[in-house]
């Protein structure tokens, strides 16, 4: 099924996008890359009638993307969204997965077998009748992930659906998506900021000022570094590239002062037992990177120790009043938005905690993230996954807490945005913060952190401070 875009265009407050043009045959698998905000997700939304353009023709096959033909055209489609929450239906992992299926009129053998079929693909079955809001993020990613591919469609759009997964499940979705692509001729488009994605694509679009520009080369394009460097992208990194990298000199010297001091610490949910026997003190001057498998319990552990969820067994201690002076960046932005602008939304928490110079706290903030005074009246939500990642991080930052958890940071950020984040945390460093940063991000973390612990099945199983000790577990664990 061909997919065709004739002279769209698409505008907003600004022309988002002004004559595209482009095609993708049958069983092609194409990678959409840009900028954060240059309307990568706009586009696709497109393509299954979510978004009408202003002008221009869709064709998806030989049908018109319009209200006569939506229907057919969307049975032949699956979308995964960048945020899984986006698209989350139904109570139980089972029930979610079932429901494209059922929708589309499968018989209920069919049914099982396409729910038993897409969650072994994706390493879920032993989580089948679990409640989706207990999932970690990564989680509730494969489990989107499954639901499309339960629908049996000809094409799949994915959009930025690896940004929260770890290194295994990150291989097992591309191997899932290329056993798609050239076992079962499914059409293939994936948007990323990740170019080790897309190696095995057979073509590359980029968006760049509301153009498009084809790349029938992947390689041609991987070594354009100028044209990387100007759209945010970064080249292909695999785990083996990792070099030791040291951090920059920071005093960690003044580790006697405990902030936040945990023992035997335990969290349960539904009966079930997410943290077990936590026992870790932090410190004043620590930059802490968290990583582990999606689901060890890395973003319960944030939740506990910044004072939103309440631990079922254990002591959780916090030096000079250190609950209010602990920020968490979450995992999901919108998750922490409650403001319909970014001035707004930016100035919440500080305005909560009565600090002064709210004006000014906002406009720093915004600006270490790289933004300027003509985003204060947007509503955060119509924001890109990369922008409202920042504002985010912009909302913590207002705060000026002593202890700042960021979870998945890097996920959904081009080089630009990755920039701002880096240059930040480094700024926090320098004022003697304490930072603890979750992530999949083995290279950040590696080049950012003093300290490093690695979780599973809610224990914390590795805690070091040597980097080449580090990495050389965790190759041990990604082999």
């Amino acid at each position: 099924m061909d997919i065709e875009v004739k002279n769209l265009k698409k505008k907003f407050d600004k022309d988002i996008f002004n004559d595209i043009n482009f095609k993708i045959k049958s069983g092609e698998f194409v990678g959409i890359v840009g900028k954060n905000g240059s309307g990568k997700t706009t586009l696709v939304k497109h393509l299954n009638g979510l978004l009408k353009a202003d002008e221009g023709i869709i064709y998806i096959g030989k049908n018109e993307v319009n209200n006569e033909n939506i229907e057919e055209i969307r049975k032949n489609i699956s979308f995964v969204f960048q945020n899984p929450d986006d698209q989350i239906i139904g109570t139980t992992v089972e029930e979610d997965v079932a429901f494209g299926p059922e929708n589309l009129d499968f018989s209920t053998e069919v049914i099982r077998e396409k729910v038993d079929y897409s969650l072994e693909k994706v390493g879920m079955s032993d989580k089948k009748n679990s409640l989706l809001e207990n999932l970690s993020g990564g989680e509730k990613q494969r489990v989107a992930i499954s639901s499309a591919i339960a629908m049996n469609p000809k094409i799949c759009i994915f959009d930025e659906v690896m940004s929260m997964l770890d290194f295994k499940n990150k291989k097992k979705i591309m191997d899932i998506i290329m056993d798609l692509n050239k076992n079962l001729s499914v059409t293939i488009i994936c948007i990323t900021h990740k170019l080790e994605e897309l190696i095995n694509a057979d073509k590359i679009l980029l968006l760049e000022d509301g153009k498009i520009k084809e790349f029938n080369d992947v390689n041609i394009f991987f070594r354009d570094e100028e044209l990387l460097k100007r759209n945010g992208l970064e080249k292909p990194f695999l785990l083996d590239d990792i070099k030791y990298v040291d951090a920059e000199n920071i005093d960690v010297t003044n580790v006697d002062n405990c902030l936040i001091s945990l023992k035997n610490v335990y969290f349960k949910y539904d009966k079930e037992d997410i943290l077990k026997d936590i026992s870790l003190d932090i410190h004043e001057n620590e930059t802490i990177g968290i990583m582990g498998m999606s689901g060890c319990g890395k973003s319960t552990l944030s939740m506990v120790m910044s004072g939103l969820y309440k631990n079922t067994k254990g002591k959780l201690i916090y030096g000079d009043e250190l609950l209010k002076n602990t920020g968490l960046v979450f995992q999901n932005p919108e998750n922490a938005f409650f403001e319909e602008t970014v001035y707004d939304e930016v100035a919440f928490g500080a305005k909560n905690l009565n600090l002064d110079n709210i004006d000014k706290r906002v406009s720093n903030a915004l600006k270490l993230m790289g933004f300027n005074e003509n985003i204060f009246d947007k509503s955060p939500y119509k924001l890109s996954g990369g922008e409202k990642r920042r504002v985010a991080i912009a909302s913590i930052l207002s705060m000026d807490t002593k202890v700042i958890i960021f979870d998945e940071p890097f996920a959904m950020l081009d080089a630009f945005g990755k920039k701002y984040l880096l240059d930040c945390i480094s700024m926090l460093k320098k004022k003697g913060k304490t930072i603890i940063i979750i992530s999949h991000d083995l290279k950040e973390v590696l080049k950012n952190c003093t300290r490093f612990l690695y979780m599973e099945n809610g224990c914390i199983i590795k805690d070091t401070l040597e980097k080449q000790n580090f990495l050389g577990f965790m190759k041990e664990k990604y082999e």
